[in-house]
């Protein structure tokens, strides 16, 4: 079999069934410090971490700000579900804030009263709940 780097043109047939049979071999890995080998149709991907869990359209939740932003990156918020019904009185939301740490200096601004997409992902205890917009900040340094 050709070295993959001196390949100039399509593999062979052989070569190709070789590769998916490694390909195939390396999918069944599972390292002791979360390795995963992941054969899709977008190729191979070799990950480090678990996979990321996937969303469907139902764990998606709409809630309401209960105070306009403040000076971290957390906000609490009441929880609706998908009927629009309130499912929870206080849930705190972690957001994500493109160079900055600060909900007070960042954009989309977050009054009271605010509706916000949110979804509850795995974390490092148990779970935690995420806004679903990356904010920006807008204050330079």
């Amino acid at each position: 079999m050709r070295q993959l780097d001196k390949i100039n043109g399509p593999p062979t047939a052989r070569e190709y069934n070789e590769l998916v049979k490694r390909v195939n071999i390396l999918s069944k890995i599972r390292g002791a410090n979360g390795v995963n080998v992941i054969v899709g149709p977008g190729g191979v991907n070799i990950t480090t971490k678990p996979p990321i869990t996937e969303l469907a359209v139902s764990d998606v939740r709409r809630a309401k700000t209960q105070a306009a932003g403040g000076v971290n990156d957390t906000i609490l918020c009441k929880l609706y579900n998908s009927a629009g019904l309130l499912e929870a009185e206080t849930i705190t939301v972690h957001v994500s804030i493109a160079q900055g740490s600060s909900l007070n200096n960042a954009m989309p601004f977050m009054f009271l009263s605010t509706d916000i997409f949110v979804a509850s992902l795995p974390f490092t205890s148990g779970s935690r709940w995420y806004c679903l917009t990356v904010l920006t900040n807008m204050c330079i340094e």
